[in-house]
């Protein structure tokens, strides 16, 4: 029996009922305009309007979940920084799943309390290192409290005043003599990891409230002092 091979050897019966699909042009532009961008674009979109980097932005493009929080956080408030947003999201939020093996799309992480979390960072009232912490308190222990009432009642406010970083540096360098003297006796190489030793001390030992910039700073000039005491 010969095989069908043409288009002639089938036969199309049109259906009386089906009425003619009439499309508006009108209606394939706002089809159009309603369909999220494609990968690439949304890349694209991401790293010239809000100036990301290609590793922050190719993690926010596949977690829908995770770009809607940065949208919600970044357009609730003007003054907030994109970048830091997107930072936090990514680094500090995915830690905090992954640290307490959480499936994002199960947690109903509320872009509000996200965007308090934020204005704290950015407002420098934190250190990076407490936003877990906070993440914790209302995920984990259900804690009901503003992100404000808790930074002021668990004393997470950072340290950030030369005085009182001062202070704390000098204590650490008096309680920790040995290892300031073998510092200023080391080679500039060698410094290096010893110094990141005391710096990474300094947070734990301050509940990680340091600012750390300030903190480099005055070790820096406190060790100088130092080697420059010990001749």
């Amino acid at each position: 029996m010969r095989d069908k091979e043409n288009i002639q050897d089938y036969r199309f019966m049109p259906d009386p009922n089906l009425l003619p699909l009439k499309v508006s042009e009108t209606l394939i532009q706002k089809l159009k305009a309603s369909l999220p961008p494609l990968p690439n674009q949304l890349r694209s979109l991401l790293q010239d309007k809000y100036k990301l980097n290609t590793d922050i932005t190719n993690v926010l493009s596949r977690d829908t979940h995770l770009l809607h929080l940065f949208y919600n956080i970044v357009n609730t408030k003007q003054s907030r920084s994109p970048k830091m947003v997107a930072f936090m999201l990514v680094l500090h939020v995915m830690a905090f799943v992954n640290k307490h093996k959480i499936d994002l799309d199960d947690t109903d992480f509320n872009s509000d309390h996200l965007g308090d979390i934020l204005d704290a960072w950015q407002g420098e009232q934190i250190t990076k290192e407490i936003i877990i912490v906070l993440l914790e308190k209302r995920m984990i222990e259900q804690d009901t409290r503003t992100v404000q009432d808790i930074i002021e009642q668990d004393e997470l406010k950072q340290i950030g005043d030369v005085e009182t970083v001062t202070r704390i540096v000098q204590e650490y360098i008096r309680d920790n003599e040995d290892t300031a003297r073998t510092y200023t006796k080391k080679s500039e190489k060698k410094r290096v990891k010893l110094f990141g030793s005391m710096m990474r001390s300094l947070a734990e030992q301050n509940g990680n409230r340091l600012n750390m910039m300030m903190t480099k700073q005055v070790l820096e000039t406190e060790l100088k002092k130092k080697n420059e005491e010990n001749g």
